[in-house]
């Protein structure tokens, strides 16, 4: 019963998170939009292209670029530090995607339309992953053919998997080393 508590308030305190990183995601692409309007406004009547924007700090310090890539168009901000990034990509073949970070690196959302991996191979599904403490605290999504949610510790290591596909639905508790300590499929 204790363990049962513990694993829902940790739901709890992921979803949570997720709220929270969600309401930011908003608040980033809301301001990037109205920056994006506030700038056409300033000078509608003059078309400025180039093959690439890149916004500057006083010293001269990249904090955002606009360019094009040999896999899509992408929009990078930094915070003045540079411990805080937002990459927003795009491309015909390559699918859309979003990647927050934060505390250099070590809080991490990221948020995929679908996509082809760069490297080559198969397609990645829709899916939203967000993480602290570098992966150590985690909520992914995928969807697919084997749609699958995973709150917990790491991928599927200490950590609850909700499951659909081709089978019957699963829900899934996991140790630490990946074992199966409760299933719904249990008897």
């Amino acid at each position: 019963m204790e363990g049962e508590n513990d694993s829902l308030n940790k739901i709890k305190r992921l979803e949570r998170e997720a709220r929270a990183t969600r309401t930011l995601l908003v608040l980033a692409l809301i301001v990037s939009a109205a920056s994006l309007f506030i700038a056409w406004r300033a000078d509608h009547r003059r078309v400025s292209s180039a093959r690439e924007f890149v916004m500057t700090d006083d010293r001269g310090n990249a904090l955002a670029n606009l360019s094009h890539t040999p896999f899509g168009t992408c929009l990078q901000l930094k915070g003045h530090q540079k411990t805080t990034t937002a990459s927003l990509c795009v491309g015909d073949d390559y699918g859309a995607d979003l990647f927050l970070a934060n505390q250099n690196g070590s809080d991490r959302a990221f948020l995929s339309a679908g996509s082809r991996l760069y490297e080559g191979g198969d397609a990645l599904p829709p899916g939203l992953v967000i993480s602290q403490a570098d992966g150590q605290n985690m909520i992914s999504a995928i969807l697919g053919n084997e749609t699958k949610i995973v709150v917990g510790h790491g991928t599927e290591k200490n950590s609850i998997l909700i499951q659909t596909g081709s089978e019957r639905p699963l829900i899934r508790a996991m140790d630490n080393n990946g074992n199966t300590v409760w299933s719904s499929l249990s008897k």
